[in-house]
């Protein structure tokens, strides 16, 4: 095996590992996760993949929720909505709480 074969296996295997992945293949540039960005600047895909992989799902983990569930969420998007109306200081806390019960890991960050 060559030199730069053996380096890029081994940044592969890296980079799996980092993103928590069997196959780089399986990650997606564009994860199921919503935020908002500026468009001032223009944002690099991976660079917000690998923000999210380290800070987002780092944070997420450490949330406790019951298991995912669809059709409690699908129930609860009125109380959703109703609450996204309240002031932030209210809204926030209400939102985790809301989302915990139907299994989503609520992450706000800066």
């Amino acid at each position: 095996m060559d030199r730069t074969n053996k380096k890029s296996r081994r940044k592969n295997n890296q980079l799996k590992k980092f993103f928590e992945v069997a196959s780089l293949k399986s990650l997606s540039t564009t994860p199921q996760v919503a935020f908002r960005k500026s468009t001032q600047f223009e944002a690099n895909s991976y660079a917000i993949a690998t923000w999210l992989t380290k800070v987002a799902q780092q944070i997420a983990k450490e949330i406790e929720t019951f298991p995912f569930n669809k059709s409690n969420l699908e129930k609860n998007i009125s109380e959703f909505r109703k609450i996204t109306k309240l002031a932030a200081k209210a809204t926030i806390p209400k939102l985790k709480s809301l989302c915990s019960q139907v299994g989503v890991a609520l992450v706000i960050t800066p």
